[in-house]
């Protein structure tokens, strides 16, 4: 994490992390961020970042099999040859670009104001797939996910009750997300001697 001030007005701080896992390898992250006061009461500022998380213990790894009278779903492990199956390997990490661009101001001594956009993507959201399914209503509907079931090692469509349904499910890079808004804060403080108070307003 690194901090200067070119000028006086103006504090730009850099920040980097690196973080190393087993089963995604390495990655580095990093962080910039600006601030230039035009005067001691109103200061422009921005930010430029990235970002990392890699898959829970749970979603890379949880097995069950959810039974009903009439109906199986097996949660499957993304990175198990029943999920190869699917043509779906093992989750990757999710990663993001965050950007941000606001005022901060003083438009009275001890009131202070901040109004900033924002954007923000993400790539390889880890969203669980929903249902997909092999047997309805006793009904062979799809093969290889047939296939799947009886690779995880679960109780084989044939042994569910006559006419029922069988389902399998799993947690996969489904969904690429953008985010974007405006903040806005303001916040003004009492102090009445006796007793004071803070007042805070954000949208």
């Amino acid at each position: 994490d690194l901090s200067a001030k070119p000028v006086d007005q103006l504090r730009v701080d850099l920040a980097g992390r690196f973080e190393h896992y087993d089963d995604f390898g390495s990655k580095t992250v990093g962080k910039l961020t600006a601030r230039y006061d035009v005067i001691p009461e109103f200061g422009i500022r921005g930010t430029i970042s990235t970002g990392f998380r890699a898959p829970t213990l749970a979603e890379e790894y949880y097995r069950a099999t959810n039974v009903s009278p009439d109906s199986a779903t097996v949660q499957l492990q993304p990175n198990s040859k029943a999920a190869a199956d699917l043509g779906l390997g093992g989750l990757k990490p999710e990663t993001s670009r965050n950007y941000s661009f606001g005022l901060a101001m003083q438009p009275l001594p001890g009131i202070t104001a901040t109004i900033d956009a924002y954007l923000i993507d993400i790539n390889n959201r880890i969203v669980a797939s929903g249902t997909l399914n092999s047997v309805v209503n006793g009904q062979l509907v799809s093969p290889a996910i047939a296939t799947a079931i009886a690779d995880s090692g679960a109780v084989p469509p044939s042994l569910v009750v006559p006419g029922g349904s069988y389902a399998v499910s799993l947690f996969t890079n489904g969904i690429d997300t953008r985010t974007k808004g405006v903040d806005f804060t303001l916040d003004a403080p009492f102090d009445y001697g006796w007793n004071k108070l803070d007042l805070s307003l954000g949208a």
